[in-house]
């Protein structure tokens, strides 16, 4: 389980980016826009996410790697 909510969406964004199988990055990538998606509607009415949203914001966007 997650020790933070930051990492649900960080981790698996990490993983993405440090795999070296091209079909196992693809999955990795698809499970981190995934992530970040589902914690972006997480901090939708939250007050005090500004940081975290501001970190996914400018988290890299694998959907531009040469997979």
């Amino acid at each position: 389980m997650f020790t933070s909510q930051r990492e649900k969406w960080a981790d698996p964004q990490i993983i993405a980016l440090v795999e070296l199988d091209k079909q196992t990055m693809r999955v990795h990538i698809l499970l981190s826009r995934e992530a970040t998606r589902e914690r972006l509607r997480e901090l939708e009415h939250p007050r005090d996410h500004h940081e975290e949203r501001q970190g996914i914001e400018d988290a890299p966007d694998n959907s531009d790697s040469k997979t």
